[in-house]
């Protein structure tokens, strides 16, 4: 018996805490957002750091984690690829129905 839980990729995780952390957030908000455990999130969150996505900025003694410029693109990139998805899954629901009509 299945959950009915669709897997996230890593893209689709890293899109999740990008998108959160756009104005800054706290790593205990990230995680909430993302559904991760502190291990999860901190290991997803030194990845982001080191490849320029996301950085640490010092805000009243707590961590806060912003959005880069490269992660906003990463984020657009990312929504422009659902939206071409989107598109292409109807269109092909449109000309089946098309064909069925017929």
């Amino acid at each position: 018996m299945t959950s009915g839980r669709k897997n996230r990729t890593k893209v689709d995780i890293t899109y999740s805490i990008l998108s959160t952390a756009k104005n800054g957030s706290l790593k205990t908000h990230l995680m909430r957002e993302a559904n991760m455990n502190s291990m999860q999130i901190t290991k997803m969150l030194d990845t982001l750091v080191s490849n320029g996505l996301i950085y640490v900025a010092n805000g009243k003694g707590s961590a806060i984690y912003q959005t880069t410029p490269t992660g906003e693109q990463f984020i657009t990139r990312y929504e422009d690829l659902l939206r071409l998805m989107d598109n292409s899954a109807n269109g092909r629901q449109i000309e089946l129905r098309q064909k069925l009509v017929k």
